[in-house]
């Protein structure tokens, strides 16, 4: 009878751990086709059950936004959860977002060692290759680009998915380990066999590109289709929808539209931001102003730089909602911190330059100019430096009711040292001019804002010396003199 009983519960226990499994397999299938609300909705039914991966799929869902609000505390939260559960993947995201400061207090001491610990400790692929995927990126202080170090840690992950996409990475950067396209395309091609999506949308690059193979347009197109279609990479249908949009011999108005779309779904703000521009021109479906302006709002609530820009310009003009001065110089603003090549000039945390290469941006629009560049002082000693300035008017639109006059410099310098720590001296300051009038006329009189005249003026300026000095892996001492 007790044989019987226990054969019972096993049977039970293993009927409800396959359930588990299904649903979260059913989930990973919904999340790669864009189903995201399903797909979240599967894992969080899992996760209740003890799913550790199912913690981190959800945790994933709450980081992006993809399936559900935005939350990235209640993303740690769900990362920590998996943890327990003894999910590597969960574990690795945990310490990912002490890192780069993801719903909990930026700790990235804390971060890098978990990960050293992880890969030491556990030998799974998802810690070697996030560990070997901070000696490619760096962390500044912590561990210093070292692209032999990462190539020594992924030789171990190679028949990894993610494993053979970073090694063929190496050989595909200008600034990686060294150019050897043939062998990033072998690398590739295996990652995409072995189930990663974001290697086709590699291929496709250098099918579009001609990198290491003749170009060719419909090759490229095949490798970005598979890219979009099987892993949902918006890049990929972002692409898709550029070629279908800019190649006079296939030029395809509804294919492109069709393409942002499938991107808008998968959360992609710039993919929101043109469909705005399709609406406002009327080009592909009929002009509408109040949908141009829904999309860039979407748009700029995912952060793209130029759907926050185009939005002020909807709130300016009063295009598909109403004029409202004051909210359009709030998104003006956003737009700033969003394109902003400097990336954080509002906390003062400027980023460094790129100590191997110089890179030069000119980028010139209705709404003015964006100048910027950085690049290796010493490649020797990895010093490097940053600037970025932009101006942008709206006076040169002669635009009745008001104008705005924008401008901003910061650079930022960095001296790293071998025994005396690391050097930095930055700098920002910007000059904010908005004016509105106030309408004449009282019989056009509308809204608030139309019987009032305002005119404000800011002035910013701010710069120091920082120096940042590491007694060993875990202890370091940080000071800034600064002056505003």
């Amino acid at each position: 009878m007790k044989k019987i009983a226990f054969r019972a519960i096993t049977i039970v226990v293993i009927a409800f751990l396959v359930s588990c499994g299904n649903k979260t397999k059913e989930a990973d299938e919904l999340r790669l086709q864009g189903e995201f609300e399903k797909a979240a909705e599967l894992y969080e039914q899992a996760a209740k059950h003890g799913d550790g991966y199912a913690w981190f799929r959800l945790g994933n869902c709450y980081q992006t936004g993809l399936g559900v609000d935005k939350d990235e505390e209640r993303a740690f939260d769900l990362y920590k959860k998996g943890a327990k559960e003894d999910c590597i993947q969960a574990q690795v995201e945990e310490a990912r977002c002490y890192i780069y400061g993801k719903g909990i207090e930026k700790d990235e001491e804390k971060g890098v060692k978990m990960i050293e610990n992880l890969a030491e400790e556990s030998k799974h692929p998802y810690a070697k290759e996030t560990l070997a995927s901070l000696y490619i990126f760096e962390i500044e202080g912590l561990i210093e680009k070292d692209y032999k170090k990462a190539l020594t840690i992924l030789e171990e992950c190679k028949e990894e998915p993610y494993g053979a996409r970073l090694l063929g990475q190496l050989y595909f950067w200008d600034d990686g380990y060294e150019i050897d396209y043939p062998k990033a395309m072998e690398y590739f091609n295996k990652a995409y066999e072995l189930g990663d999506g974001y290697s086709a949308y590699l291929l496709g690059h250098m099918y579009q590109y001609g990198k290491g193979v003749s170009p060719n347009i419909q090759e490229a197109i095949s490798w970005y289709t598979k890219a979009a279609n099987l892993r949902g990479n918006t890049r990929a249908m972002m692409n898709l929808a550029n070629i279908y949009y800019e190649n006079d011999s296939l030029k395809n108005i509804q294919q492109s539209l069709s393409w942002l779309k499938k991107a808008a779904k998968f959360g992609d703000g710039d993919a929101y931001d043109r469909i705005g521009y399709f609406y406002t021109l009327g080009e592909g479906v009929e002009k509408n102003d109040s949908l141009a302006f829904e999309n860039f709002k979407k748009a700029a609530e995912l952060k793209s730089a130029n759907g926050a820009l185009n939005l002020g310009v909807q709130y300016m003009l009063g295009c598909g909602t109403i004029k409202d001065l004051k909210e359009s110089e709030k998104w003006y603003i956003k737009a700033a911190e969003y394109g902003n090549a400097v990336s954080g000039v509002f906390d003062m945390k400027l980023r460094n330059g790129n100590n191997q290469k110089n890179e030069n941006t000119l980028q010139v629009g209705i709404m003015g100019i964006d100048v910027a560049s950085e690049g290796p002082l010493s490649k020797k000693h990895k010093a490097s430096y940053i600037f970025n300035y932009r101006y942008s008017t709206t006076g040169l639109l002669n635009l009745e009711g008001g104008k705005m006059d924008y401008q901003d410099l910061n650079f930022k310098l960095n001296f790293p040292t071998q025994k005396a720590g690391t050097f930095s001296v930055w700098g920002t300051s910007l000059i904010d001019k908005f004016g509105s009038d106030f309408e004449k006329n009282t019989d056009k009189w509308e809204y608030m804002s139309d019987r009032s005249e305002s005119k404000d003026k800011q002035y910013m300026a701010a710069g120091g010396i920082s120096h940042r000095y590491f007694f060993n892996n875990d202890a370091s001492l940080k000071t800034t003199i600064a002056g505003t």
